[in-house]
């Protein structure tokens, strides 16, 4: 899968850590390591970068929660991501990762 990339402008400069540690807590350690989704802050913007969709939608989404708005067309995220990926039944994560996964709301 290619490199993905999404943008979120925030009031003020937050704290990546403490984005980080939501992430963990809606998708495990594995998929919210920096090596799965790279995340920087400068000037009130966030940049995630992420081959990992499923990765990138709950970053997204953690942005979202905390205030962000994405650069670009306004972002919801897609109903599946509602409910964390840690409670999601392995058939129900067998049929997003086959796909096809719709990555917006």
């Amino acid at each position: 899968m290619p490199m993905m990339m999404r943008r979120f402008r925030f009031a003020h400069d937050p704290d990546v850590e403490s984005l980080r540690m939501q992430l963990r807590a809606e998708v495990g350690a594995r998929l919210a390591s920096e090596r799965s989704v790279e995340m920087s802050s400068g000037g009130g913007v966030v940049e995630l970068l992420s081959m990992d969709a499923i990765g990138l939608v709950y970053a997204s989404k953690v942005c979202v929660v905390n205030g962000g708005e994405s650069e670009r067309a306004p972002w919801t995220p897609p109903g599946w991501a509602s409910r964390p990926w840690v409670d999601v039944p392995w058939l129900t994560k067998l049929k997003l990762w086959i796909g096809p996964t719709k990555l917006v709301g």
